[in-house]
Order: structure tokens, then sequence, then C-alpha cells
């Protein structure tokens, strides 16, 4: 039955050749019949392609109207085997629909063609209609995507570079960079998916909307641990902390009302991601400052400092706020090495709102870890050091403000006393001497011979050193040698006095050998081990005696 109503079709199609309007009618109810009743088109594909011929060739010419009408026709037909997979079918389709088509149609016809040949594995087609495709509409983003993809396929990484730095120009980039950093993860190519991530954050983090970054950060989230998931890479984690660094940045802190708008919706959307990237900026962080990248310690830390601002208030919240504070601080004292000016003020304004801080956590009844606050009094007496060089009292006062025991008070004087040694001896020399009586007050005599050893190391001169050979033998006298003096620290000393005293004999300087010399002497005497080392200092005290002998025999009297 129903091919006698085709038949009837054929047999009226003639009769109205000279009226186009009814023939043109009279196609269109073919065409929808042989679409409606048949699943395979071939019929519906042949008369459309005999149709479009007569047009092409001159014999029946189409109107405008009917060849818009045709082209919708053949692209919903296209489409709706594209929607079902069947992506042969599909560019049969899109491939008769493209002449029908104005230029900016066409290259989109194109790059579905393309695309098609893609999902039939096909590369080759599909580069070929791809690169037509943008020949049309090079500012198609899409075209970059699409390519960026048959690269991919290919293994042609480089090109995918080329196109993933083109779709990086637009500002309505962000879902394609999104799926290009997705795509890079499946095909395994992590520089492709750091790459597209960073151009995400640079496009997108810059330009949401402030109701979406909540959204930005989920997608964040995701990308971030999908790439960590491809290998376990210390340089991989380095760029990651990197892009968090730039997100950050981005966000507006000096906008109390637009942090309050932003708080809000990420209480509501993206409470989760904050905190996570907030913990994942902390540990690399501190990793950073494992391996000495200060300029890295400081941006992460500051990043904490930014990403906690968007997270709800609390006393922890707060203390997280002035460790990030002091640890950037001190990040950034590191980068300057003592010669920047600038850096060092910038670490004193750090060090300004951590003291604001303080007094604000004080007045709460919140008390600081003492770890941190011993940091403070540090980062800032190194700071200062290279700006207003502090006196010893203003460094006791600070100390004695933290009420900490006199063993940790004299550690953190010992440290401080060794920073300042490259810069100012003087000052060095007090604190160090300071921590020493400290120690001999507690009876830790190895930690004071320590000292000692390092007062000695940094004194301008041999004279300037004798002092503390002879405060230490006042000490020997005092306590038992054998359970509480170090026995190296004691033979440091012998070895170090013997060896000044020959020094002097070489000068000829006899009255200072035999100083230097019969202090070694004494220090032997409470030397376990005398037999190492007592005969060459004995032949030497001897060989100095004689040298001096004559120098002090009374001249006798003449006659």
């Amino acid at each position: 039955m129903f091919d006698g109503f085709l038949e009837a079709f054929d047999v009226a199609l003639p009769k109205f050749l000279n009226d186009p309007d009814k023939y043109e009618k009279l196609c269109f109810l073919k065409l929808e019949a042989l679409i409606s009743h048949f699943s395979d088109t071939t019929m519906a594909l042949s008369f459309l392609e005999k149709l479009l011929s007569d047009h092409n060739l001159g014999s029946h010419r189409l109107s405008g109207p009917a060849q818009q009408q045709i082209s919708f026709f053949i692209w919903n037909t296209a489409t709706t085997f594209y929607i079902s997979s069947d992506y042969m079918n599909a560019l049969v389709w899109y491939r008769l629909c493209a002449p029908l088509l104005s230029e900016d149609n066409r290259s989109q016809c194109f790059r579905v063609v393309g695309r098609c040949y893609l999902l039939c594995q096909e590369l080759n087609q599909a580069l070929e209609w791809t690169l037509r495709a943008k020949d049309l509409d090079p500012d198609a983003i899409s075209c970059y995507f699409l390519l960026y993809d048959i690269y991919l396929e290919t293994g042609r990484v480089v090109d995918a570079f080329e196109c993933l730095h083109h779709m990086t120009r637009f500002q309505s980039s962000a879902e394609f960079l999104e799926a290009s950093a997705i795509l890079a993860v499946q095909k395994r190519q992590q520089a492709l998916a750091i790459q597209a991530f960073e151009g995400l954050l640079s496009i997108t983090a810059s330009n949401l909307e402030r109701s979406k970054k909540g959204f930005f950060c989920k997608v964040a989230r995701t990308l971030l641990q999908t790439c960590l998931e491809l290998k376990d890479s210390t340089e991989l984690q380095d760029k990651i902390a990197s892009t968090i660094v730039t997100f950050t940045k981005s966000l507006d802190v000096s906008d109390t009302e637009s942090i309050s708008r932003l708080k809000d919706m990420v209480f509501a959307n993206a409470l989760d991601e904050i905190q996570w990237m907030n913990s994942f900026a902390w540990n690399s962080a501190v990793g950073a400052v494992e391996k000495k990248n200060f300029t890295l310690m400081h941006e992460l830390f500051t990043s904490c400092l930014v990403l906690c601002r968007y997270l709800p208030d609390s006393s922890s919240l707060v203390e997280t706020r002035m460790n990030c504070l002091v640890y950037s601080a001190i990040a950034l004292l590191r980068t300057s090495k003592g010669r920047n000016k600038p850096i060092l003020e910038d670490v004193m304004r750090i060090i300004k709102q951590c003291r604001e801080l303080k007094s604000s956590l004080e007045s709460n009844g919140v008390k600081l870890d003492k770890a941190i606050e011993i940091a403070l009094v540090s980062v800032e007496f190194e700071s200062l050091l290279h700006l207003c060089p502090p006196n010893l009292v203003t460094v006791l006062a600070k100390l004695n403000e933290l009420s900490i025991k006199p063993i940790k008070k004299a550690s953190i004087l010992a440290e401080l006393g060794m920073i300042a040694e490259p810069v100012n001896k003087k000052l060095a020399s007090q604190l160090l001497q300071e921590s020493r009586q400290i120690f001999v007050a507690e009876s830790e005599f190895g930690k004071s011979c320590q000292i000692t050893r390092n007062l000695i190391s940094i004194s301008p001169s041999r004279v300037e050193a004798y002092p503390y050979f002879e405060v230490t033998l006042t000490l020997l006298k005092l306590v038992d040698v054998e359970t509480s003096f170090p026995v190296d620290e004691l033979q440091w000393l012998i070895v170090r006095a013997f060896n000044n005293g020959i020094y002097y004999c070489r000068l000829m300087q006899w009255t200072q050998a035999e100083q230097w010399i019969s202090m070694s002497l004494s220090l032997l005497h409470y030397y376990s081990s005398k037999g190492d080392y007592e005969q060459e200092i004995l032949q030497a005290y001897h060989t100095i005696l004689e040298k001096t002998r004559p120098l002090l025999q009374p001249s006798g009297l003449s006659v």
C-alpha cells in the first residue's frame, strides 16, 4: 500500500515541474514519508541527492526558502544519527548538508564532520575536516579544542600544546580548558593537564562572577586531585601549588564587602574545597621549606592566609593566620638574605600585623603557642639586625615577656647570637656570653661548653679568646669533670690552646707562647687520656722555658 503511495508521488512530481511552489511541497511530503516509514534512510538519501543534483545542474533550481528548509531537514536527520551514536550515517547527512549552508554555518558543519570522523577513529579525515573548519572560522575556539583532541589521539603533543595556547586567548574558554585538562588526564599527559588547569585559573579565576567562585573551587579541587593521581611527582605538586597561588592572588582580599559575600557563597557551595586547598597549600609550603624554596614558601603561606578569610571564624583559625604570617615573614626574610631593604621593611610590616593579632588574641584570653612567639622574636631580631640593630637589653626584654624556662631562654639567646655573628660580632658575643652564664647556672655544662667554643671561634683575636679558656679552667676546678664535662669539648680546648702556643713559637713571641702552652697543660690535668698529648705538650713547654730562661735570670752584680 505504501509502495503505491510512493508511486503516486513519482507520477505527480513531473506534472508540477512548472509550478515550483507545489513541486517543492510535494518533494517535502515525499521526504517526510520516506523518513517516517523506513528505518533505512537509503531511499530518502537517494531522493535528496537527486533533488540536489538537479538543483546544482540547473535542471530544476530550488527556491531560497526551499533550500533552507532542506538544509534544516538534513541537519536534523544528521543530528538524530549523531545523538544515537550512529556516526557513520551522521557523516553522510552532515556532508550532504554542508553545500547548502552559509559560510559561518558551514564551519560548524565541518567541525561536526571532523568530530564524527574522530569518533569513528578515522583520524586523518578528522584532521582534514577540522582544519577546513578552522580556515573558514579561525576565531572559533571549538576548532582548536577539536584539533587538540585529535592531536592527543595521534600523539602529537607539541601541536596539542599549541592548540591549548590558542584556547587561553578566549575569554569564554573555561569549559574548553576544563575539558582539555580532563582529556589530558585520561591520556596520561601530565604536563598538558597542568597547563590546561593553569590556563583555567588565569582565565577563570579573575573573570568569574563572585557567585561562581565556589563552582570554580570545586572544579579546581577535582582537577588538582586527578592530576596528582597521574604520577607521584614532586615537580608536579609544585606546579599545582603554584596554581593555587595564582588563584588566591585573584581574590580581592582588600574589599571587605566582597569577602563577606564570597564567604556566604563559600559556606553553601565550596567550603570543603577551600579547606582542601588551604591544607594542600600548607603542606606544600612545608615541603618548600625542606627544599629551601623560600619564594614559593612565602607565596604559599600567603595563599593560606588569604584562604583563611573564607573559612568559618574560630580561635584555631586565628592561630592558623598567625602561623601563616610568621612563616611567610621567615620565608620573605630568607629571600632577602639581609641585603634588600624594601623586603626587610615588608617583613617588619608583617611582624607588626603579628603583634596586633597577638594582642587581639590575648585580649580574648587566647594564648599563642610558645614556638610561634619564639619564632616571631627570632624573625624580628634578624630583620632589625639589618635595619636598626637591637641591643642586648631589648632582646632580653622581649624574651622575658615570653615567660619561658631559663634553659629554653639560653638556647634562644645562643641561636640569636649565631644569627647576629655575620652582621654584628659584638652583639653576637654579648648574646652568647649571656647564654653561657645561664647554662652554667643551670648546670648544663655540656651546652655551656658548646657556647664557649662558639665564643672562641668568633673572637677577633687570640688575645680576646684567652679569657674564655680561663673561665673554663675555673669551671673545671668546681665541677666533677668525669660526670659533668664533655670529654670531646675538653679535648678541643686542649688542642686549640696548644696550637695557639705553637703559633706564637713560630713568631718567636715566647711570652705569649708560654701562656698558651701553660693553659694547654692546665687543661690537660683534667683530661682522662693524658698520654695522647702529655709528652708533646711537655716537650713544647720545656723548649719554650729554655728560650725564656735567660730573660728571667737576674743580670749579676758589677764589680
